[in-house]
């Protein structure tokens, strides 16, 4: 799973970031395909001095952001409304650049709250299973609620 509580999706102030090229035309190559996207001159005159050996194709903005959609959803919508729960069960929450919202659809929030679910009963789960020495209690237990959460989709 992602991490809950960040907002930075594509390495904002890297400079250079690499992700999973998410989209259908790359989704047949066995060998994976990722976006690159460079910020830094030197780093770009390196890629291009290399460019005969590399599949370079040129991608929108929109196409980019398709790449990372989910990551986009996860660290835009789904933090502000993680953020939210935090507030109204007065936990402690990072300060963060999106506004606190209850403005979801339900499915959504049930996603949101299954994730944060299985993380917290994450820990519960690998101490039970070190105290008895036995991985097949975290793994079980786990598994019941990976299963929960690929339902809600």
């Amino acid at each position: 799973m992602a991490c809950e509580y960040c907002d930075d999706v594509l390495g904002e102030t890297a400079d250079i970031c690499l992700g999973d090229a998410w989209l259908d035309r790359y989704a047949r190559d066995y060998r994976g395909t990722n976006i690159i996207i460079v910020r830094n001159n030197n780093i770009l005159k390196l890629i291009n001095k290399y460019s005969n050996d590399l599949y370079l194709d040129d991608l929108t903005t929109d196409e980019v952001y398709l790449t990372q959609a989910g990551g986009f959803r996860h660290r835009r919508n789904g933090l502000k409304y993680r953020l939210y729960l935090k507030k109204i069960n007065e936990l402690w929450y990072p300060i963060k650049r999106v506004n606190l919202s209850n403005d979801l659809p339900e499915k959504r929030k049930k996603i949101y709250e299954k994730r944060l679910e299985t993380i917290e009963k994450s820990y519960e789960f690998f101490v039970s299973a070190l105290r008895k020495n036995d991985f097949n209690i975290f793994k079980d237990n786990i598994n019941i609620l990976i299963d929960e959460y690929n339902k809600l989709y």
